[in-house]
């Protein structure tokens, strides 16, 4: 059996994952070497709860440290 560290997000935090729209990230599961740190996100339009990979989302900004609170989404997502 692999130990995967696990971590709570205390303020979780808004994204756009690829071919599934807006969520809010509540966990991250640190990669090894080998692999890609992963987010469980929870789906505003649906309930629903998935682990998606850090290169399949973009984080909402922060507009009081001056970025853009919608995230730039590449074509295709």
């Amino acid at each position: 059996m692999i130990a995967t560290p696990l971590h709570e997000v205390e303020n979780p935090f808004d994204v756009w994952v690829r071919q599934l729209g807006h969520g809010m990230v509540k966990f991250i599961m640190w990669g090894s070497t080998s692999s890609n740190p992963q987010y469980l996100v929870r789906f505003y339009h649906t309930g629903v709860h998935r682990v998606i990979d850090m290169v399949d989302l973009v984080e909402y900004g922060n507009p009081s440290a001056g970025e853009d609170l919608k995230p730039t989404v590449p074509e295709g997502w």
